[in-house]
């Protein structure tokens, strides 16, 4: 039953489809029942709180997320010290704590995130499996926290990880698909703060690299085409290239059509144009931290 839930939820990250999640959540639920071994359960609890953590991310209800933070601290609770899974288990219970602060104002919880992260990434040796994603998902948490305290420092510092996390990544995996799209969108948050057209030059470049990479039956395709439009459209505020402006509308257009209507992707994509397409409310998507155009103030994702 818990391999179940694995196949179903990484199926459902390919292909976003809520029922193969329903179906992954509805397992690990199950299996955490039949389970008799400690070491086992805590694992799939927090298996089971990652997809809870998805369908929020999906569907917006913080039910899910709170049961989630809930599954992940019991999950760790579950596993000695000297576990060898103890380290990702903890480092997904710091994932699951740094929506809270965006949604219901928790810093405390944020601060908390990054502190089961690093010391997470501190128990990974170099050769961890999951030691990129770890390293991505405190460079984003830092991020997070670059926003909330206008910390130029920890912009920085997230930068740095996030390239850290491309780096170790295996070439060509989704996680260093990932880790490289979420470094173009740091890099145009930076250039937004200082104005470097280096960090936007790469920004764009490596938005570009990314999106000739992926095909359009993967998930990530459709933001990487909208970081990358956004991205072109803050550079042409800079170069006045209208060659900029002709690619960013090509690549929102494209983000747009690949996004099922009344899905996040969707709502963000048509935020995003500025040319002609019906502007959403802000608050339409489920997705946290969509990218907006208001007036020449252009937000990365």
């Amino acid at each position: 039953m818990r391999n179940r839930g694995i196949t179903l939820q990484h199926r459902y990250g390919n292909t976003s489809r809520l029922d193969d999640l329903q179906h992954a959540i509805s397992a690990f639920d199950e299996a955490i029942g039949l389970s008799t071994d400690g070491p086992t359960r805590a694992k799939t609890r927090s298996l089971l709180s990652s997809g809870l953590l998805r369908r929020f991310e999906h569907l917006g209800n913080t039910d899910d997320l709170d049961r989630g933070i809930l599954q992940g601290r019991q999950a760790l609770e579950g596993l000695a010290a000297d576990d060898g899974g103890r380290p990702a288990v903890q480092a997904n219970l710091g994932v699951l704590l740094r929506p809270r602060n965006e949604r219901v104002g928790a810093p405390d919880d944020l601060h908390k995130a990054i502190q089961l992260i690093s010391d997470a990434v501190e128990s990974m040796d170099a050769h961890h499996p999951d030691r990129s994603t770890t390293l991505a998902n405190l460079g984003n948490a830092l991020l997070d926290r670059s926003v909330l305290l206008s910390s130029a420092r920890d912009l920085d510092d997230g930068i740095a990880l996030l390239r850290q996390a491309v780096d170790v990544a295996a070439p060509a995996s989704r996680d260093r698909f990932r880790s490289l799209g979420q470094l173009g969108s740091a890099l145009h948050r930076r250039f937004l703060h200082v104005r470097e057209t280096h960090d936007i030059n790469e920004a764009v470049e490596i938005l570009q690299t990314v999106a000739k990479t992926l095909p359009d039956t993967r998930i990530e395709r459709r933001s990487t085409l909208n970081a990358l439009g956004v991205a072109l459209l803050a550079r042409s505020s800079v170069t006045d290239d209208l060659e900029d402006v002709e690619r960013a509308h090509h690549h929102l257009t494209e983000s747009l059509r690949l996004s099922p209507l009344g899905s996040p992707d969707h709502s963000s994509a048509a935020l995003q144009s500025p040319f002609g397409r019906p502007r959403l409310r802000s608050g339409s998507g489920g997705r946290r931290g969509p990218s907006r155009i208001a007036g020449a103030g252009l937000q990365p994702a």
